[in-house]
């Protein structure tokens, strides 16, 4: 049984000069904010995608989720209980990370079945006979023949290699499994079956899926929800069909606009104007206010928060929920 997911005002900032540095030379010590107050809650079973553009504080959101990352600020709860800084080998089983490439997450000199083996010996889930059985069990999960448990990861397709890391992660028995751009480096029509594979697994084993990607078109085809990054911060949250029909913020719909379409004509490609500020010097009131073209003096003065109808299908725009002609 999954439990809720529950963010609470997240916030992760890394140094950029030392404060003993900054004090010999005389200087303001810098930090980099990668994550800025995020909450949010994830109910059992939802599929939860993260999306925006490099450098807007996914991956880093991800990291913490599964504990690779020590938040500056807030906590992570799972099932109302407070996951620590340094969580306990149960801890960590509870929420586990598929990884965008596999080739460089496995170890390429152990087999299938002994990497699966390894993680079964040491978190004490199977001894003896059941190991095999319980390694035959997963393959059959991730839909690869019995047979490939005998390879090892430079003997497969990077597809073959991807389901391996995704049953590496459930061998651990997960209640969350984060996947961090986990259909990026594969072709588009492997692509397709994995993410048919994590649709299969959730409704198999009633997990709770965060789904981290800049793919809009995967994103649609395996998300309840999305949450749209910009800067550290959540902009848009929103059930994925209502986001996808009728974007709220202008963010969102840029992005939207700039997925490919085979209907656009050459020349015809629109662009997200301007570079995003530096996340050391974050802008004052809404930080999309440089690059957005709707940009009033109220949204260059006062930071908007997330509002909406309810908890989860809430944007953070001044102009939001106005006739779509008027925003566009």
């Amino acid at each position: 049984m999954t439990s809720e997911l529950a963010v609470d005002d997240l916030v992760v900032r890394f140094p950029l000069r030392s404060a003993m540095v900054a004090r010999l030379l005389g200087r303001t010590s810098e930090v980099l904010t990668a994550v800025d107050g995020l909450s949010f809650t994830v109910p059992p079973g939802e599929s939860v995608a993260v999306v925006g553009e490099s450098g807007c504080g996914k991956s880093t959101l991800a990291r913490c989720l599964v504990g690779l990352q020590a938040p500056t600020a807030g906590r992570i709860r799972l099932g109302g209980q407070v996951l620590p800084r340094r969580r306990t080998r149960g801890d960590r089983r509870r929420i586990q990370m598929v990884f965008q490439d596999p080739s460089s997450s496995l170890n390429p000199t152990m087999t299938v079945a002994t990497m699966l083996a390894e993680l079964l010996h040491v978190h004490d889930l199977a001894r003896g006979d059941q190991v095999r059985a319980r390694v035959a069990e997963l393959l059959e999960l991730v839909q690869l023949p019995g047979r490939i448990a005998a390879a090892y990861p430079r003997d497969l397709s990077g597809g073959q290699r991807q389901r391996i890391g995704i049953a590496r992660a459930l061998a651990l028995e997960p209640e969350v499994l984060v996947a961090d751009e986990a259909v990026a480096a594969l072709d588009a029509s492997v692509q397709a079956s994995v993410l048919n594979l994590f649709a299969e697994l959730r409704a198999r084993l009633g997990l709770t899926l965060i789904f981290i990607s800049h793919d809009l078109a995967a994103v649609r085809h395996v998300a309840d929800r999305v949450m749209v990054m910009y800067l550290g911060a959540v902009v848009e949250d929103r059930p994925a069909e209502s986001l996808f029909t009728d974007p709220q913020h202008p963010y969102t719909q840029a992005l939207l606009d700039a997925a490919p379409r085979l209907d656009r004509r050459l020349g015809d490609e629109p662009s997200l104007p301007g570079e995003p500020p530096s996340p050391v010097a974050l802008p004052s009131g809404c930080r999309f206010h440089p690059r957005c073209i709707h940009a009033i003096d109220h949204c260059r003065e006062t930071e908007p928060v997330l509002t909406g109808p309810s908890a989860t299908d809430r944007t953070a725009c001044h102009l939001a929920w106005r006739d779509t002609h008027e925003r566009r």
